[in-house]
C-alpha cells in the first residue's frame, strides 16, 4: 500500500507494480497530484500552482520520460521566466529559462513610488 498519490507516492506505486507487485495507493485529498496539481482556483481561465512550486528536474527525469506520459496529454509548460524573487537590497532576482538573461537582468533597483 502506498500512502499519498502525489508525485512521489506515484512514483514508488509505479516502480513497485512494473516489479510486479500488487499495489494499492491511497490519498485523501479529492485529487491526485499532490505538489504538482493545478486549477482554476482563484479564477476561471487562471491556471493556479496549489504549491507554488517549480519542478525544474521532472522535464529531464529519466523516470518520467521512461513512462511515456505524453501520450496521456502530459505537456510540459516552460515559460520565459521561472521564478522571481524580491530581496532586501532593493535588487530584483529572476530566474530565466536563458542562462545569460539571468545572469544580466533584474540588478536595478525598481523606482521609487
Amino acid at each position: 500500500m502506498v500512502v499519498g498519490a502525489g508525485p512521489n507516492g506515484l512514483a514508488a506505486a509505479i516502480t513497485l507494480a512494473k516489479a510486479g507487485l500488487q499495489v494499492t495507493v491511497v490519498e485523501a485529498d479529492d485529487d491526485i497530484g499532490g505538489g504538482t496539481r493545478t486549477s482554476e482556483a482563484i479564477l476561471p481561465g487562471l491556471i493556479h500552482d496549489h504549491c507554488s512550486a517549480i519542478h525544474p528536474m521532472a522535464v529531464g527525469s529519466p523516470f518520467l520520460r521512461e513512462l511515456d506520459l505524453d501520450r496521456y496529454g502530459l505537456s510540459w509548460r516552460l515559460p520565459d521566466i521561472d521564478c522571481a524573487h524580491p530581496v532586501c537590497t532593493s535588487v530584483r532576482r529572476s530566474h530565466r529559462r536563458d542562462l545569460v538573461r539571468t545572469a544580466c537582468a533584474d540588478t536595478t533597483p525598481p523606482k521609487p513610488h
